[in-house]
């Protein structure tokens, strides 16, 4: 943690303190490498943000989250973002320093914030968090990041970019048989579930294939199916 929190010009113990509470959850991509680093894997990459969701009756996290991060250089912009449409938010705020580091706080009506990431994130691997009980980096799923590999959890619109985006930082894509409608587990016949995920394992294979740029094509068409869906 404390290498992260030195990259975003944060004082490390007031911010873990700020995040010792269980209605606040340092989560995402943030967290994946984290957990990497924790383990000794190798990291290609470095977090672009960091993802902060507090339970909309955690007041008093939110409040001193706020004001810490305006106390360290951070200012709030006003920049909507369509990638959460359809999460259950109440609000989302985005903070930017002079170095253009990003920290996004996002306020959801869940109070079990390690079930509502296990349940609203699409990629299995990003369900990976700084854990304020043990005080250490976790995830739901060690094993896919221990080989580098991730699954889709639920489709959404952002979802085939941010699948392209973990092929570009080392990650291969595995199906699943992980069902949206019923929550677990299936042969994949509900909905447009399975022609959503023939439609990805076909983006997937062009990417490797061909690289990003002639992906562009399927990846524009899937974005719009998704959208969709």
């Amino acid at each position: 943690m404390e290498e992260l929190i030195a990259d975003f010009s944060l004082d490390y113990e007031r911010f873990v303190n700020i995040l010792d509470n269980d209605g606040i959850l340092l989560a995402g991509s943030a967290g994946l490498w984290g957990y990497m680093k924790k383990h000794q894997i190798d990291t290609n990459f470095v977090p672009n943000d960091i993802d902060i969701w507090i339970s909309q009756n955690a007041k008093t996290q939110f409040t001193n989250l706020i004001e810490f991060l305006k106390e360290s250089g951070y200012k709030e912009t006003h920049d909507s973002n369509k990638y959460y449409k359809g999460f259950c938010l109440k609000h989302l705020l985005k903070f930017v320093n002079e170095q253009g580091k990003q920290i996004q706080v996002i306020t959801v009506k869940s109070e079990d914030l390690k079930q509502y990431i296990s349940y609203e994130f699409d990629i299995n691997i990003c369900m990976s968090f700084w854990d304020n009980n043990s005080q250490q980096f976790a995830s739901v799923w060690p094993e896919d990041i221990k080989e580098r590999s991730f699954f889709i959890v639920n489709h959404k619109p952002q979802t085939p970019a941010r699948i392209t985006k973990y092929i570009e930082r080392g990650f291969s894509f595995h199906e699943n048989n992980y069902c949206d409608d019923c929550g677990g587990e299936c042969d994949g016949v509900h909905g447009n579930t399975k022609v959503i995920k023939n439609d990805i394992a076909e983006m997937v294979e062009t990417i490797m294939s061909y690289g990003k740029e002639k992906a562009g094509k399927v990846l524009d068409e899937l974005t719009e199916k998704l959208s969709h869906a």
